[in-house]
């Protein structure tokens, strides 16, 4: 107790998003629990730098995909054009995209993203950047 009333004394915060499957009401389940011990449940969130700007685009693709929402795959495609388009490439190093997820493809256990999936999305993601850069030029 002593540790969290001082705020010299409390230890660099850190977020953590988990992914979990409730068995009784047979549903994905996502929450973050942020530095100061929120803890909430989200249909889509994102954590640490540009978190902002890819939140806004986590809700513009759950705004167009209404009440039937996406599949892990359309959402690993996603992420990988998001992860493009909120860095800043001159000043971050190159972008290395490791994915885990949770669906009905793998029987709701977390497992890693398939490679060659992580690499399409990749390339969609440099693609979607690419193409957005000529279309504002």
């Amino acid at each position: 107790h002593y540790f969290t009333i001082y705020g010299s004394l409390r230890p660099f915060g850190a977020t953590a998003i988990l992914a979990a499957y409730d068995e009784d009401t047979k549903s994905p389940e996502l929450y973050m629990q942020d530095p100061s011990g929120n803890a909430l449940r989200f249909h889509g969130c994102s954590a640490g730098k540009g978190q902002n700007a890819a939140n806004t685009e986590i809700e513009k693709i759950l705004n167009r995909a209404g009440t039937e929402g996406i599949t892990c795959r359309q959402a690993v495609m996603e992420i990988g054009r998001i992860m493009h388009l909120i860095r800043d490439s001159s000043k971050e190093k190159p972008l290395e995209l490791e994915m885990g997820w949770l669906c009905e493809e793998n029987g709701f256990k977390h497992t890693h993203v398939p490679k060659e999936l992580v690499k399409q999305a990749d390339i969609a993601g440099k693609t979607a950047l690419e193409g957005s850069a000529t279309t504002t030029s």
